[in-house]
């Protein structure tokens, strides 16, 4: 298996698609960057991002970026023309499943996906696709993939999974990353012989960029979220948002 760095061509490959992407997720409202009214988020918390990547995934074009993006960052990752010789795509449950179920089919790999927890009926499992007999995916290396990265914490989860069952699983691609410091501290506890590393097709960063381009958001909102990033849930409360 190669793995050797991108070639010029490749990244700007990998730049252009993920620029797009991040055009796409602000036209389709998918992106929410509302810092001076903040969402509520299941954590708990009031935060100056929203998103749903559903609205990115509801139309053909916005399925096609994603799958391109993923692929173009995959291309980047590895270099080779398989991107990196995978067994099988799984996705977390259950906002990865759509994209894993795209960069499987691209891939020409099988395909699972992973609960946060084992049903409590039928054969039991976490890990969905496996055949009733099979209990182990020794040998087979996985591609997780999930549809965004906050704190890391769910994904990381369904790596431990996945690694538990027997599997490597040396990286976590999503469509999108917040950036957040938590996420590459969570993913670098994760147990196995074989480090899993995070990435993902655009960030926070180039999502702003293209945001104050546009004229959605001015300086003091850009410094709104740039401070949030700091510190995310400490943020909300703060300034008495919670």
């Amino acid at each position: 298996m190669m793995n050797t760095s991108a070639t010029g061509g490749s990244a700007i490959a990998r730049d252009s698609v993920a620029t797009e992407l991040a055009r796409f997720a602000l036209d389709t409202g998918a992106f929410r960057l509302t810092p001076r009214k903040p969402v509520l988020w299941a954590s708990g918390y009031y935060m100056p991002v929203y998103t749903d990547n559903r609205l990115i995934l509801r139309t053909p074009r916005g399925r096609e970026l994603v799958r391109s993006g993923m692929l173009a960052q995959l291309a980047g990752e590895y270099g080779d023309a398989q991107c990196g010789h995978w067994h099988a795509v799984a996705g977390t449950a259950t906002a990865g499943i759509a994209p894993a179920v795209l960069l499987a089919e691209a891939l020409g790999t099988e395909f699972f996906y992973v609960r946060s927890g084992a049903k409590d009926h039928g054969l039991l499992r976490r890990i969905e696709g496996l055949a009733p007999d099979e209990d182990s995916l020794a040998g087979k290396r996985i591609l997780l993939v999930d549809d965004l990265l906050s704190t890391g914490g769910s994904a990381a989860a369904a790596a431990t999974a996945l690694i538990e069952a027997g599997a490597e699983v040396p990286l976590c691609l999503a469509s999108f990353s917040y950036g957040f410091d938590a996420e590459r501290e969570t993913f670098a506890k994760l147990p196995g012989p074989v480090a899993c590393r995070p990435a993902a097709v655009f960030t926070l960063d180039l999502l702003l960029r293209e945001a104050t381009i546009r004229g959605i958001l001015d300086d003091e909102e850009i410094r709104m979220i740039r401070q949030w990033c700091t510190d995310p849930f400490g943020w909300g409360t703060a300034a008495g948002r919670s």
